[in-house]
């Protein structure tokens, strides 16, 4: 059966870690303009999903019903990885992208 909650939640759980990864790194380089390279987001993407899976899998006291690990290995949990990636990406380039876009050229 398709978990759409933790499919949502990976997504999310993903997104924000990539955004603070980049955070970090900005605040490192002491360069608030600098973008990761793009092979970064292609692997960091899927790795991110998937390990956030494997953490609601694995830790049950986060309070997050999560399939045990042998399920997302099935076809369904591949399906649920890839529909999380998909949707990982919309919340991207749909919410958060444009967002900054628009606060870079109103100085905000």
């Amino acid at each position: 059966m398709i978990d759409g909650q933790l499919i949502v939640t990976t997504a999310m759980m993903a997104l924000l870690t990539l955004e603070a990864i980049k955070l970090i790194v900005r605040k490192i380089a002491q360069d608030p303009e600098l973008s990761l390279p793009q092979k970064v987001y292609d692997l960091g993407v899927p790795f991110l999903v998937a390990a956030w899976g494997l953490i609601f899998s694995l830790v049950p006291e986060l309070g997050f019903p999560a399939p045990p690990p042998e399920e997302l290995l099935s076809v369904t949990g591949l399906f649920q990885w890839f529909l999380a990636i998909v949707i990982e990406l919309m919340f991207y380039f749909n919410g958060i992208s444009p967002y900054k876009e628009y606060r870079r050229e109103n100085g905000s």
